[in-house]
């Protein structure tokens, strides 16, 4: 995988397993559009096409039928994927097979009866000179449902991944925009981005799901979500139900004027990882604290909290079943001055 100069642009191209393919990043080739490919989206990229091209053979074990007590980890982890592949999205079969090619790096493969909840915890031990608490936990799930699975098999009566000590996933603290800065982005953005940011900060709406709208979606005063758009597929919503969203006022007037421009039934071309570099940029050009596209969501949910609006109401715009997500996740607030004087008084001695 390596960058060219094509007709003065600047081009990605790989391999696939018949041809190579070229991909255009849009970036006219410059040195400082090279520097910036090289340095900060080739290494992305690489990572994607890693985990996208991950494949696992099938072990060299007994057949699925004829597992025994020596059956290893890596065959349970073979069924394992076999099953996600039968109803899971592509996004779950994709982080499972990442997850089980992981963990063979810090665990060796062998019978699975002769696994101690020790050979786990020193595993995570490892993990944690090399791996981020997130992507431990991730990979120590899938291992989880490994052992689950050996378990339903009648191959072990104790699962040595439960009670385990592992690194605290710290939340790293939010910068919300306020309805200022709220406006200065809608405001400088252009094309598919202010489209997109218009959506997001209007309606609280996930990426995917933004990403997947259609113009049969948007009817009146509401919009529809029943798609989630991943790198992979189209699927449902994260917790595979639809909802109808309100639409405010001034997003309707943006829709208005924006959608008649756009000649395909879906309003987006643009993939996540174009709009968030979109979005970097534009962050960086107003001298803005960089943040992830999901920073809309927080301040959705931030900003009707802090008006009063129902969490009940929040939440079933957001999709959430129920208030945990609201209360744990989103419950930012933003200080105004009467909350400042009313402070000051409070704490008068």
């Amino acid at each position: 995988m390596k960058l060219i100069n094509y007709k003065n642009t600047i081009y990605l191209e790989f391999s696939s397993s018949s041809k190579t393919i070229k991909k255009s990043l849009k970036l006219a080739y410059t040195n400082k559009n090279l520097l910036y490919a090289t340095n900060t989206l080739l290494p992305l990229f690489q990572k994607l096409h890693t985990i996208a091209t991950i494949t696992y053979p099938q072990p060299k074990q007994r057949p699925i039928k004829s597992l025994t007590s020596t059956t290893t980890l890596k065959s349970i982890c073979y069924a394992v994927i076999v099953e996600l592949k039968l109803h899971a999205k592509l996004t779950t079969v994709h982080s499972a097979l990442y997850a089980y090619k992981r963990i063979f790096d810090f665990l060796i493969d062998k019978p699975i009866p002769s696994y101690t909840h020790s050979d786990i915890q020193l595993a995570i031990y490892k993990m944690h000179q090399n791996l981020s608490p997130k992507t431990i936990h991730l990979i120590i799930s899938y291992l989880n449902l490994a052992f689950k699975k050996a378990i339903t098999l009648k191959l072990i009566t104790q699962n040595p991944v439960l009670n385990l000590k592992k690194p605290r996933i710290r939340k790293s603290h939010k910068t919300l925009f306020n309805p200022y800065q709220i406006s200065t982005l809608l405001s400088h953005a252009t094309g598919e981005l202010q489209l997109f940011l218009y959506i997001a900060f209007y309606t609280g709406a996930r990426s995917g799901e933004i990403l997947a709208l259609s113009k049969d979606d948007i009817q009146n005063s509401t919009i529809k979500i029943s798609k989630n758009k991943t790198r992979f597929e189209l699927t449902s919503p994260k917790n595979g139900s639809s909802r109808i969203i309100h639409a405010p006022k001034p997003l309707l007037n943006f829709l208005k004027q924006a959608l008649p421009n756009i000649h395909t039934q879906h309003i987006f071309q643009s993939d996540y990882f174009q709009m968030y570099y979109k979005f970097k940029s534009l962050l960086k050009s107003l001298n803005f604290v960089p943040c992830g596209l999901h920073i809309t969501r927080h301040c959705y949910a931030t900003l009707l909290l802090s008006n009063k609006v129902s969490p009940i109401y929040i939440a079933k715009n957001l999709g959430h079943s129920n208030l945990n997500e609201i209360n744990q996740t989103y419950s930012h607030y933003i200080f105004d001055k009467k909350d400042k004087i009313s402070l000051e008084k409070a704490l008068k001695f």
